[in-house]
């Protein structure tokens, strides 16, 4: 026999927000024309949460409960779930990805919560999401940017796509103009590659020069060494040599005189 499940009418103002919530941004007009819906026909759908003290945390179902306070609600259906942190955390992270409702860096954030708060592997969370580890860990990447760069891809709109390229930058300065490129000329996330690609030949070159300049600066006194030690042989000889460097604008004179 199926086991019965319990619909429980609780107080909203009992009900705690998730602390894990995955999702970061909820459409301010999506959110009234559900509290329209429900200030009309009701929450079709009850909420989760678990017991916490006195009080309940939601697992699931934020946007009706958000929507609900918006209609004037008091109470909205809810179903007690028992389960501990890393549970709920991995179920709000489900629901959200179920619905679609997660953009690309909310669900990177989410899989971090779960894997250093929760100490869980990017193998479990993969297998919990029914995602590859490679996908997950492909987000992961994602939030090795700084949060200025995170906040202008956010501003600026990128894609996924758009932004894994942004990886293949080390400074965030570099990352910030292609970010401004994408969205003034409306790149494709093609021509974002080779733009990263173009930055980072130039980036190699200019490297490869100023080694150049540091080893040509170097170079000399490396000769006039060579040079003094090759005198100071001779001179251990008993031969009577005499050693002088003439400094000169561009270049250093060696004379070295070797009596007859």
């Amino acid at each position: 026999m199926n086991e019965q499940v319990m619909i429980h009418m609780l107080s909203i103002s009992q009900i705690s927000p998730n602390p894990d919530q995955p999702r970061a941004h909820f459409d301010s007009s999506h959110l009234e024309e559900l509290a329209n819906s429900i200030q009309n026909h009701g929450v079709f759908q009850p909420v989760h949460v678990r017991r916490q003290g006195d009080r309940f945390v939601l697992i699931a179902g934020e946007r009706r409960l958000r929507a609900s306070k918006l209609a004037g609600k008091t109470q909205i259906p809810a179903i007690i779930v028992d389960v501990g942190d890393q549970t709920s955390a991995a179920l709000a992270m489900v629901e959200n990805l179920q619905r679609q409702e997660l953009n690309f860096l909310e669900e990177a954030l989410g899989y971090q919560v779960l894997i250093k708060k929760y100490r869980m592997t990017q193998t479990k969370v993969a297998q919990m999401m029914g995602k590859s580890q490679s996908a997950v860990a492909n987000k992961c990447r994602l939030l090795k940017l700084s949060d200025e760069v995170l906040d202008a891809v956010r501003e600026k709109g990128l894609t996924e796509r758009h932004t894994r390229a942004l990886l293949m930058l080390t400074k965030k300065t570099l990352q910030l103009q292609v970010i401004n490129q994408v969205e003034k000329k409306q790149l494709t996330v093609k021509a974002t590659e080779n733009l990263v690609e173009r930055i980072r030949m130039k980036e190699k070159l200019e490297a490869q020069t100023k080694n150049q300049k540091i080893k040509m600066k170097i170079n000399p006194r490396i000769y006039l060494n060579t040079l003094k030690n090759a005198w100071k042989t001779i001179e251990d000889t008993g031969a009577a040599t005499e050693y002088k460097e003439i400094d000169h604008d561009e270049y250093v004179e060696v004379v070295i005189r070797i009596k007859k």
